[in-house]
């Protein structure tokens, strides 16, 4: 996924008088806030089955695909996002703390498009069936943000509830700690997505499931495959 990090500084002095009630874990807990995106997909039928094996051949942005010949794929652009501003106070006797204010994440997915080859008549049962199997992989993406995102929340609560607030001498550094450590949390949760999403991905995408498809339709699909082979 792609990560986007936004960490900002406010610097702010504290006035002589406070210099005596310095203790930086009275900023409390930043509160934690992650939100999902997963864009409304869009059908695309204007792709050959040619065109659709290059795209199958590019797996960036795409669905794993475990049978040789596609009829359709579906792609998308997984996305995280971070907004994390960070308040230094620095007081006469030159204490500062840094304090995490909020921690704002977006994770999802973006551009979401399925392609439905342009040889397969549009509307027809064969249509529809390679369409109704790409929306059972969109669902396993669904699922799967939403077991993850409670995830991510409880992971960021439990870090910064013990490191959001912190007295400091660099605020460089401690920009360039807190930006390791976000990173760090959300790699490992992505990686475990990643993971599981595969697993599923190929539940769906298996020898029964496309054994199913050859024959639906009075073999609608199967034709079509063979009349490519025939060509290619």
């Amino acid at each position: 996924m792609r990560l986007a990090l936004s960490l900002g500084f406010l610097l702010l002095s504290v006035p002589a008088f406070a210099q005596n009630l310095v203790d930086c874990k009275d900023y409390g807990a930043a509160k934690v806030s992650v939100t999902e995106l997963f864009d409304a997909p869009i059908v695309d039928h204007s792709k050959s089955l040619e065109a659709i094996q290059d795209i199958v051949g590019d797996m960036r942005h795409s669905i794993p695909q475990y049978h040789e010949l596609t009829m359709g794929i579906t792609r998308y652009e997984p996305t995280v996002e971070f907004n994390v501003p960070m308040e230094i106070v620095t007081y006469p006797n030159g204490i500062s703390c840094a304090h995490v204010q909020h921690a704002d994440v977006k994770i999802g997915y973006r551009d979401v498009r399925i392609y439905v080859a342009g040889e397969i008549p549009q509307n027809s049962c064969g249509f529809k069936e390679t369409l109704d199997h790409e929306k059972k992989h969109i669902d396993v993406n669904r699922e799967i943000l939403d077991k993850f995102v409670p995830l991510i929340q409880e992971r960021f609560n439990n870090y910064l509830r013990f490191n959001g607030n912190a007295q400091i001498d660099n605020p460089e550094l401690a920009e360039k700690i807190l930006n390791h450590k976000l990173e760090e949390i959300m790699s490992e949760t992505i990686n475990q997505m990643d993971a599981e999403n595969m697993r599923r991905q190929r539940d769906i995408d298996s020898t029964g499931e496309y054994n199913r498809l050859a024959k639906v339709c009075g073999g609608e699909l199967s034709r079509i495959a063979r009349d490519y082979d025939s060509r290619h």
